[in-house]
């Protein structure tokens, strides 16, 4: 006779933000051990900021490890709380802390680009060495 032990599951690894926009987010994490039984995975969004949207907004099962979230608060920043369950009991949770959904505002000013760099430096170098063929000139015109 062959006896198993079980036990609850591990937590899940590597939690990764996979896609995000302004109101929605995608979530991959990889499954821990499963402690020998089937288990299910859950996501807890829980919105932190601004403070009089505080509190939890979703509560949402998975078969496997990956979560899409939409419907977000576009100004809202977020706790993602990612655990397991199986019969035994639940994973300990992984946590996502301070996800912003929002993207800070375009600023104005000047875009500098590779492109921009070489051909600054290209004129920089273009101008010392007239400058030092300038001063050669000017040596040798002196030595006459």
């Amino acid at each position: 006779m062959v006896y198993t032990t079980t036990d609850s599951p591990s937590p899940v690894e590597n939690c990764s933000i996979i896609n995000r926009t302004s109101t929605s987010v995608e979530i991959i994490c990889e499954a821990g051990f499963d402690g020998g039984l089937p288990q299910s995975f859950f996501l807890e969004a829980f919105q932190t900021a601004p403070p009089e949207r505080r509190g939890l907004h979703f509560n949402i099962s998975s078969s496997t490890p990956s979560f899409s979230l939409s419907g977000l608060d576009a100004d809202g920043t977020f706790h993602f709380k990612i655990y397991s369950v199986n019969r035994k009991g639940n994973s300990s949770p992984s946590i996502m802390d301070g996800i912003a959904l929002h993207y800070p505002s375009m600023q104005s000013g000047k875009c500098t680009t590779v492109v921009d760099l070489f051909q600054e430096t290209k004129n920089n170098t273009t101008h010392q060495t007239n400058k030092r063929h300038t001063k050669r000139r000017l040596r040798q015109s002196n030595q006459l």
